[in-house]
């Protein structure tokens, strides 16, 4: 066992590596070290254990969160969490300010080591077998000769692997509710979670398992504590009623509106006289014309964006449908992301909810699409789960407001 008086001279011979950057840019970014000295009297220990691993010695964030016995699904959270509490140009100066001031200006990190080496005794031990792991420092054993040797080697080491992986579940209640969490067990999983009392991660995490679920009121409860909702960020459920959209209620040109992803959408409409869909964008010199399908006078119908027109570039597009007898076209309009805004949306969704059960995806996407104005993203969002849930009215309620902002029949969405 490596004991704790050990990590002193480890840190002692310790090269310290690059610290792990929530924003790359900030690497060259210059900082300020009185302003990084403020800004670590004002967290609490656990985040400057945390800034002290990650930027101080340069930890990676797994290594960081198993020697401080943090979540890792959540460590890179905590971290731009407090990121978070500045706009995108300040952020990168208090990440390079922070980093310079546990590092010093020569380097040697003499801020950092000092904050390690008051770790309580537990996390040194964990730390000290951490860095011995990565460095390489174990000891060393005489090699022997011999295939029935390196055999039972394997079989021992695998065996040793399960032991530990099972020691490690049995000791750490979030690994352990994470690891029910995916296998389906949701109700062990809770327990474990509560293990850790009033902790919001623990709350976080007993949430998620309810949306799994599809129990929306529990889910709420549990994220209804400023503290828990703002681990969860721009993924935390939005203030209601929205924000309505600048569009014709009246118009049977039903979807898309407002803002869109896509660059090859599905258009929505009230069958009027037979006739064209219209769609207008300056990227061209002239309006695209697509033949609609006959149906009845009325009724909702769709037609896929034609595989011969080229896909929508950025900007704001109008498209127009004949009317019912006697009325006019039915116009609506909407606006094509920038690749640069889509992309970045797709890589932050797709971090922030690596290791959450799909059924409780949609509830988080749905709300993080609304943030960022994407009503009928999230729109298609709350409807799957109206499908996997249909006792449920939360779902329905979203899907009532979502229809409500854009001026459309909730009832679009449920076709």
């Amino acid at each position: 066992m490596v004991m704790a008086d050990d990590l002193d001279s480890l840190l002692t011979e310790l090269e310290l590596r690059e610290p792990t950057w929530v924003n790359p840019r900030a690497a060259k970014t210059p900082g300020d070290a009185a302003r990084g000295e403020q800004f670590l009297t004002e967290l609490d220990d656990e985040d400057r254990h945390l800034c002290a691993l990650v930027y101080g010695i340069g930890l990676d964030l797994g290594g960081a969160a198993a020697s401080l016995r943090i979540d890792p699904a959540v460590v890179s959270w905590r971290l731009q969490r407090l990121m978070n509490r500045y706009d995108n140009g300040q952020s990168l100066t208090v990440e390079a300010s922070l980093a310079l001031a546990l590092r010093g200006a020569d380097g040697h990190g003499e801020a950092a080591l000092t904050i390690v080496r008051a770790l309580p005794d537990d996390l040194r031990q964990r730390l000290a077998s951490r860095l011995r792991y990565s460095t390489g420092a174990l000891p060393s054993t005489p090699a022997r000769s011999g295939l029935g040797i390196g055999v039972l080697f394997v079989v021992l080491a695998v065996a040793m692997g399960f032991m530990v992986y099972g020691a490690v579940l049995d000791i750490n209640p979030m690994w352990r509710g994470q690891d029910l969490l995916r296998r389906g067990k949701l109700t062990q999983a809770r327990a474990a979670f509560s293990e850790l009392g009033a902790k919001p991660d623990a709350r976080l995490w007993i949430a998620i398992s309810w949306l799994t679920e599809g129990e929306y009121d529990r889910a709420l409860e549990e994220l209804d504590s400023p503290e828990v909702a703002a681990w969860l960020g721009d993924f935390q459920p939005v203030d209601l009623p929205l924000p309505a959209l600048d569009a014709d209620p009246a118009s049977g040109a039903l979807l898309p509106r407002g803002l869109i992803l896509e660059r090859r959408p599905t258009f929505v409409y009230r069958v009027g006289t037979p006739g064209t869909l219209q769609i207008e964008t300056s990227q061209w010199d002239r309006a695209a014309q697509v033949d609609l399908p006959p149906g009845t006078p009325g009724a909702v119908a769709e037609v896929v964006f034609a595989g011969r027109l080229p896909d929508l570039r950025p900007g704001v597009v109008q498209w127009q449908v004949p009317g019912t007898e006697g009325e006019p076209p039915q116009h609506a309009a909407f606006e094509v992301v920038n690749k640069m805004s889509r992309s970045a949306i797709n890589r932050e969704v797709n971090k922030r909810l690596e290791g959450v059960p799909k059924h409780a995806q949609p509830f988080l996407r749905g709300h993080y699409m609304l943030r960022r104005g994407l009503y009928e993203t999230a729109g298609h969002q709350f409807a799957a789960l109206t499908r996997r849930f249909p006792a449920q009215a939360y779902p329905l309620q979203m899907i009532d407001e979502i229809a409500g902002a854009m001026g459309i029949d909730p009832t679009v969405f449920l076709r």
